[in-house]
């Protein structure tokens, strides 16, 4: 009994002391676009081994939702959006530094990998039983507006109000439409390219290059009256040459 006290207390004093050790460490706190999520994640280990008293901190969501925390309050350091009108829109209102590019990303029509609607073609997307796309205010969404539009040009008449009369729903982030097509409640959805890429559970159909259209990931500062941590060293990192090859590997460009 003496030696489960004894063991009991060194595990309480080893979890306080790391419990202290992360405390100290100061916090860089990075938002940005669901997208995002595991190209940034990956990165998480390697920034905090070269910046040990750095403690990073990522939130993902959709661009347009973490824009409007950020305008009330949030405490964001970098914002990183998949659209750049939301960090140009925050750079309007004060609330962001002058934005710089991170990285390029492509739009991409994807099915279930046993495509039970038989689709071969972004023009059978106006005969799909169900779509899903972006909501409006998303980056997805709105890219993909802008993108079935601009198609208008080249397919049948009424191409556009053709595909919008298939949606059945209408998500607020890219990841959260591909997982609808990934659990079987959509026949077809518009995401980027590096959602659809390697994944078992989705069959990704031709885009030329000519109609798919290339997207843009912005990053910025978020304005503190007082900032507590060097946020060069977020910047520097990003720009090395290991993270840009990860960034490819990936599929993202890199500027």
């Amino acid at each position: 009994m003496a030696r489960i006290g004894v063991m009991s207390a060194c595990l309480q004093l080893l979890l306080v002391a790391c419990t202290e050790s992360k405390s100290e460490r100061t916090a860089l706190r990075v938002y940005a676009a669901s997208s995002l999520s595991e190209a940034l994640l990956g990165l998480e280990g390697p920034f905090e081994e070269a910046h040990p008293a750095l403690d990073l901190q990522l939130s993902f969501a959709g661009s347009q939702v973490l824009a409007m925390q950020i305008k009330h309050g949030a405490p964001a350091d970098i914002f990183i959006a998949a659209k750049p009108s939301h960090i140009t829109d925050l750079q309007r209102s004060g609330h962001a530094h002058a934005p710089r590019m991170v990285a390029e990303n492509r739009l991409a029509l994807v099915v279930p990998t046993h495509n039970p609607a038989e689709l071969s073609s972004l023009a059978d997307l106006s005969t799909a039983p169900r779509v899903i796309l972006g909501t409006p205010d998303s980056p997805i969404g709105a890219y993909t507006d802008a993108f079935l539009k601009h198609l208008s040009a080249t397919q049948k008449e009424g191409f556009y109000e053709a595909v919008m009369a298939r949606v059945v729903s209408r998500e607020t982030n890219a990841r959260l439409v591909r997982a609808k097509v990934v659990l079987g409640e959509a026949d077809a959805a518009i995401v980027y390219e590096t959602d659809a890429r390697n994944n078992e559970d989705l069959l990704m159909l031709p885009l030329t290059d000519q109609a798919s259209l290339q997207t843009a990931y912005m990053g910025a500062e978020i304005y503190h009256e007082a900032p507590t941590q060097d946020l060069t060293l977020w910047w520097r990192f990003l720009d090395s040459d290991e993270v840009r090859e990860r960034f490819n590997a990936m599929g993202f460009g890199t500027p």
